[in-house]
């Protein structure tokens, strides 16, 4: 099983992230075994609140996904 994350959508204090799981058996080509989607969303414990993006993540996800901006 091999297991693809990408950041899909970058916003103001949440983020999508998108999964997609493949499986090979054999010599036959992978497949598809499942596709999935989460909404991340920036939270401050602390305060008990979402909070913006921080910038050193909002960097990174940039650097990596160049295609968000």
């Amino acid at each position: 099983v091999l297991v693809y994350v990408r950041t899909s959508r970058l916003g103001g204090k949440s983020f999508d992230l998108e999964y997609l799981m493949t499986r090979q058996r054999g010599e036959a080509e992978p497949e598809i075994a499942a596709t999935a989607k989460t909404v991340m969303v920036a939270y401050d414990y602390g305060a008990d609140a979402t909070i913006p993006v921080p910038e050193a993540w909002r960097e990174a996800m940039l650097a990596y996904e160049p295609t968000l901006s």
